[in-house]
């Protein structure tokens, strides 16, 4: 290999110690312009070991014209069997892939429901009251809301708005955690997340702290006549939470 001009060239490299006993082929090793000169060396080298260039150079002719013919196989998938389907590769020469055969857990349905919380997304826990806390989350919602009921229960304040409104002074609030409403499910991008929560906070009669994501005063008079649950397109389902539920009740016991 040479650098000639900021470019790579390849041709013959033979030690000090080369014998000129074994040489290879020409033309898959040197770059054009090395050609010529290789084939002088190969000249005299067999010229030297006794043999007919003009004969060397009418077979390896003869021999450049043979060519073997490719064929593309098309691969094909099969299950492994041994003895068989090993065999039928080498008989037909079929390019066989093995994969393993389908399995019964593979073409069942698990008979579990799929728990409707167990989304990322924003959320609304309705209050006996008529406000309601909105929040999103880039977990499952049914995790958060757990955290929630962990909050209310032990009247941490500081951790959940929503422990917060329960234990205000002075009032007795009763949270549906049964009854949570999925208001958008967003699992990729965050900042959908956070300005559908600034519309829905803007939107509905809610307790929380402060109104999520800033959002501009252009869009208020259309978010007040949009419909309550048709926004840009986004579904709203309202979903019971079993296990939030069983939790809620503990709590109130």
């Amino acid at each position: 290999m040479r650098e000639i001009d900021s470019r790579l060239s390849h041709t013959v490299y033979r030690k000090p110690t080369h014998t000129n006993r074994v040489e290879v082929r020409v033309g898959s090793k040197c770059d054009t312009q090395y050609i010529d000169a290789e084939l002088n060396h190969l000249r005299r080298v067999l010229e030297t070991n006794g043999c007919n260039w003009r004969q060397c150079i009418r077979l390896a002719s003869s021999s450049s014209k043979r060519r073997l013919a490719v064929v593309e196989r098309t691969p094909a998938f099969l299950p492994y069997v041994k003895g068989v389907t090993d065999t039928i590769g080498h008989l037909y020469s079929i390019r066989t892939i093995f994969r393993s055969p389908g399995q019964l857990r593979n073409l069942l349905r698990s008979s579990r429901d799929k728990d409707p919380l167990a989304i990322p997304g924003v959320y609304m826990v309705p209050c006996d009251c008529g406000s309601s806390y909105i929040g999103k989350t880039r977990r499952n919602i049914i995790t958060r809301l757990k955290e929630h009921i962990r909050s209310v229960k032990n009247m941490d304040t500081h951790t959940s708005a929503v422990a917060e409104h329960a234990c205000s002074a002075g009032a007795a609030h009763f949270l549906f955690f049964d009854k949570v409403s999925v208001l958008a499910r967003e699992k990729y991008f965050v900042p959908y997340r956070k300005v559908r929560e600034a519309i829905e906070i803007s939107r509905r009669h809610n307790f929380n702290r402060d109104g999520g994501g800033a959002l501009s005063l252009a869009w208020k008079p259309s978010l007040q006549s949009a419909s309550a649950y048709n926004v840009a397109g986004l579904e709203c389902d309202t979903v019971s939470a079993k296990s939030c539920c069983e939790t809620s009740a503990e709590m109130e016991t």
